[in-house]
C-alpha cells in the first residue's frame, strides 16, 4: 500500500490509499485487481525499490544491480559473486525470496545469531557463511538468523548494538569495535565475536613471529652483536613471514575477498628484501640489507593497518 496526505488539488486527506500493489514472491506484479487512486503511481514498489520502467524494461534498481522480476534474475553479475561460488552469478536471494532479502544488491549475510550448547546467545561474524543452511552445515547449532548488518536492542537492559559489515559493531552509539580484536559480552549476556578458520589463525602467528625474527636479526647484524645468529634469524623470519603471507592471501581467495591491490602490495613486500639483499651484497655492503628487511616489515605492517582502517590510500570515499 502507498499512502498520501494530499489529493491532486492539494486538499489535505488523512491516510488516503494512493496505490495498491500485490506481488508474486519474486516481485512480478499481479494483474487485474490492483488499484491506483487519482492516477498517481509511485515509483518505489517491490521491496521498496525504484521501478525503472523506461523503454518498457520494468526492472528494479537495487543499487549494486538491476533486478528483473519477470525472470527472477539480476541483469548484471553480482559484485560479490566470488563469495557465493555455488550459486549463479545472476541469482537473486539464493532463489528463495520467501526466506531471504537483498537490501542493496550486494552479498547477503555474515553475522550468525545462534544459541550455544551452554544456552548462551552468541552472535558471531563469519565471512564464509552467507545463509542459515551454510551456518548449520558449518556446525553452528540452534541458528536463529544470519544477517549482514542491523541494530539489536536488548529487551532486558535496553542496550543497543549496531552490527555493521565486515565484522564491525558498536554498543550504545559508542566507538566502533572489530570482532577480530576480541570478544565482547553485552549486559544481557550475549557474546559477540568472530569465528576464525585455521588459515586465519595461523597466518598472523607465522607472519608476526617471522617479522619479529627479522627485526631482531637486523638489530644483531647492524650492531655486530651475534651477527651470525642475527643472519640466521633474518633467514628464518623471511621464510616464516612468507608462509604467513601466503596463508593470508589463500584465506582471502577462499573467502572471495582478495583484492588486486592487496595481492600486488604483498608481492612487492616479499620481493623487496630479496632484491635488497642481493643488491647490497653485490655492492659489498651485506649489512645494509638488514636495514631493508626491517624497513620492509614496518612498511608492510603500516599498510595493513591503513587497509583495515580504510584510511590514507585505502579510503573508500
Amino acid at each position: 500500500m502507498s499512502y498520501g496526505d494530499k489529493d491532486n488539488n492539494g486538499s489535505v486527506i488523512s491516510n488516503e490509499i494512493v496505490e495498491e500493489n500485490n506481488y508474486y514472491p519474486f516481485g512480478l506484479k499481479h494483474k487485474g485487481y490492483n488499484n491506483v487512486v487519482n492516477g498517481t503511481q509511485h515509483k518505489y514498489k517491490y521491496n521498496g525499490k525504484e521501478l525503472q520502467d523506461e523503454l518498457g524494461l520494468n526492472v528494479y534498481d537495487y543499487g549494486a544491480m538491476f533486478y528483473d522480476p519477470a525472470t527472477g534474475r539480476r541483469n548484471n553479475i553480482d559484485p560479490k559473486a566470488e563469495q557465493m561460488r555455488r550459486w549463479s552469478t545472476y541469482a537473486y536471494c539464493f532463489n528463495n525470496p520467501m526466506r531471504f532479502i537483498d537490501p542493496d544488491g550486494m552479498s547477503p549475510s555474515d553475522w550468525i545469531n545462534f544459541t550455544g550448547q551452554n544456552g548462551q546467545q552468541q552472535i558471531i561474524y563469519n565471512s564464509s557463511v552467507k545463509t542459515k543452511d551454510q551456518a548449520e552445515a558449518a556446525g553452528y547449532k540452534n541458528v536463529n538468523q544470519v544477517f549482514e548488518a542491523g541494530k539489536g536492542t536488548s529487551a532486558k537492559t535496553g542496550e543497543v548494538v549496531d552490527f555493521q559489515k565486515e565484522g564491525k559493531f558498536s554498543v550504545n552509539g559508542g566507538s566502533t569495535m572489530d570482532s577480530a580484536d576480541g570478544g565482547y559480552t553485552t549486559q544481557s549476556g550475549t557474546y559477540i565475536g568472530k569465528n576464525s578458520n585455521t588459515l586465519e589463525q595461523l597466518a598472523p602467528v607465522l607472519s608476526n613471529s617471522g617479522d619479529a625474527a627479522v627485526v631482531l636479526g637486523a638489530a644483531m647484524v647492524l650492531t655486530g652483536v651475534g651477527a651470525p645468529i642475527g643472519a640466521a634469524l633474518i633467514t628464518y623470519g623471511g621464510y616464516a613471514s612468507t608462509a604467513g603471507t601466503v596463508m593470508d592471501l589463500g584465506n582471502d581467495v577462499n573467502n572471495g575477498t582478495l583484492t588486486t591491490e592487496k595481492a600486488v602490495t604483498k608481492g612487492v613486500m616479499l620481493a623487496i628484501p630479496s632484491a635488497g639483499d642481493a643488491a647490497f651484497k653485490a655492492l659489498g655492503e651485506p649489512a645494509a640489507g638488514a636495514v631493508i628487511n626491517a624497513a620492509t616489515v614496518g612498511a608492510d605492517h603500516l599498510l595493513d593497518e591503513l587497509r583495515v582502517a580504510k584510511v590514507g590510500p585505502y579510503r573508500e570515499n
